[in-house]
This record gives structure tokens, sequence and C-alpha cells, in this order.
């Protein structure tokens, strides 16, 4: 009894050393970099990316925080949004998905919210394909390393340096370059999966809304007929195949500036990350949102109908 008094507090002690160490270990230094206008407005694309593949999949199938957080949801949320039979379920989306294959992958990852590398960056390219922005747009990897990610720019003509990574695979994304990037190789060893550009945002509105309508159709399949796998958990998270612990896509924390004369500015990202938006902003926006969404109250609505008479 007397040994339990003395090992309860040691024990206590040792897991919040832990607890501290992981934290301790997901911190980056910080580290400046200066960047072209043209690679800015790269960046800032990327930081879009990743906050809308996030929400898409907030956590990656098999990241091992993820796992543990979700106790293996995340595992079974992958291996849906990579069954065959997702896409059949709404047969009316076959002759879109034909047209669009890129929307309609996105549709069932969006749809299941589950994903690895290769769903993360299928949601990327299509996210940045409907921003219709102009960009040469890669799906790729690296010799060696099993692995997929998004990259902004035309790998053919511009150097490493000035193309942008989309990583939201990893635990805690940043819009990097190529060259801070922790899976860089050189030029020879990129492998190409898909390739995605638009001319215009007309163009980019169309493949969002082929996205939408599919993603709606299927949303009411699953409404009416629930995979099991959505809810599925295990007590042992830690014992599911091709674990990774990858939390971070560089060593650095990094901050992008431009730079004209001795003026240095500051990259801003306009689309911050959903973790990082503080609350009373979130705030401010759901009210902006629903003033607009409860803007023909009934009051309006009988004024307008007496307007009419």
């Amino acid at each position: 009894m007397s040994l339990q008094r003395y090992l309860t507090p040691l024990l206590v002690l040792a897991i919040a050393f832990g607890a501290a160490s992981t934290a301790l270990a997901q911190e980056l230094p910080p580290m400046e970099r200066e960047v072209s206008p043209k690679v800015a407005k790269r960046l800032q694309l990327a930081a879009q990316a990743i906050r809308f593949v996030k929400r898409g999949i907030p956590n990656s199938g098999n990241q091992q925080e993820a796992l543990i957080k979700t106790q293996g949801n995340s595992h079974y949320r992958m291996r849906l949004a990579r069954s065959t039979s997702v896409a059949s379920r709404s047969p009316e989306n076959a002759g879109l998905a034909s047209k669009d294959p890129l929307a309609a992958k996105s549709a069932v990852i969006a749809c299941t919210s589950g994903g690895n590398c290769g769903e993360n960056a299928t949601l990327a390219l299509h996210f940045l394909k409907g921003l219709g922005s102009g960009q040469t747009l890669t799906m790729a990897g690296v010799e060696g390393v099993d692995h997929a990610f998004v990259l902004i720019g035309d790998l053919k003509n511009d150097p490493l340096h000035e193309i942008v990574v989309v990583d939201t695979w990893v635990t805690h994304s940043q819009p990097l370059l190529y060259t801070d990037f922790v899976f860089k190789k050189d030029r020879s060893q990129i492998r190409t999966f898909e390739t995605a550009t638009t001319k215009g945002k007309e163009e980019g509105n169309k493949t969002r809304q082929n996205r939408r309508k599919m993603t709606r159709a299927l949303r009411a399949s699953f409404k009416k007929n629930p995979s099991p796998l959505m809810k599925q958990t295990t007590a042992k998270p830690n014992d599911l195949p091709g674990i990774w612990n990858q939390p971070h896509a560089a060593e650095y924390k990094f901050s992008y500036v431009t730079k004209e004369g001795n003026t240095k500015t500051r990259v801003k990202f306009t689309q911050a990350f959903a973790k990082d938006i503080p609350k009373d902003v979130v705030k401010a926006r759901r009210t902006r949102t629903g003033s607009a969404a409860h803007a023909r109250t009934p009051r309006v609505r009988a004024t307008r109908t007496r307007a009419r008479r």
C-alpha cells in the first residue's frame, strides 16, 4: 500500500512530462523568408486550400495524433472514402462524374471526411482548380517516399524556390516553399500524379458546382442509409496498420515577407486556419451570416406583400 502511495505521484509526473514533451515537440522555431509578389500570391492560395481541406478532412486516416483523438475513426473513414461502393450510391451522379472525375473524387472525400495523403491532395487540387486563378497545379510525390501533395507553380519552367507546397496531410499544416519542404528532392525525382489548370473564374465556378451537386446527392444517400464505418472506433488505435507520426511538413514555422526598397511587408493569409481564428471573430462572422440569412423576416415579407397589392 505504501509503495502505491509513492508510485502514484511519480506516475502523474511522468504523464505530465510526456504531455509537455509532446507539446514542445510540436513547437517549431520561427524563420523569416523573403519572397517575390508572384510567390506571395501562391502562398496565399496555399493558405486558402489548407483551410478548406482541413475542414473537409480534419483527421487524416493514418496519422497517430488523429487516430488517438478519434479512437481510430479517422482510419475507418479513410477506408470508406476509398471504397468503390460510395460513388455508386448516387446513380444520378454518373454522367457528371464521367465529365469531371476530379470533382467526383472530391465529392466522395468531402462526404466521408476521410483520407490519407492522396485524398488530402485530391481535395486540395480540386479546391485550387475551383479558384480559377490560372496557376499551374500538380498533384505530386517524390521518389522513395509514399506520399502525395500539391504543388502550385510551373514545374518545367519555375525555379524550385518559387514553387509552393500544399500538404494538408500533416497534422499542423502551413504554406511552404518547396525548398523548405521536409520531403523535398531534386527536380528529376519529383513524380507527377495529376495536373489541373483553370483559365478563369467561370471555369472554376463550374468545377465547384459539380462537386457541390455530387456531394449533396451522396450526403442524402448516407442520411437515408448510413454506413457503420462513419462511427466505428477501436480501443486500440495504435494497433491499426500503416501509422505515421508526421506533425509538420517543415523544420521551421515560416513567415514570408515581400520587400520593396528597405520596406518589408508580411504576406497576409486572408483565410486563416480554422484553429487559429479567435473566438470573437468566429462569433462576429456568425452574426453577419445570420443577419444575411434572416434578412427576409415576416415583417419584411408582409411589407412587400402590401406593396404589391
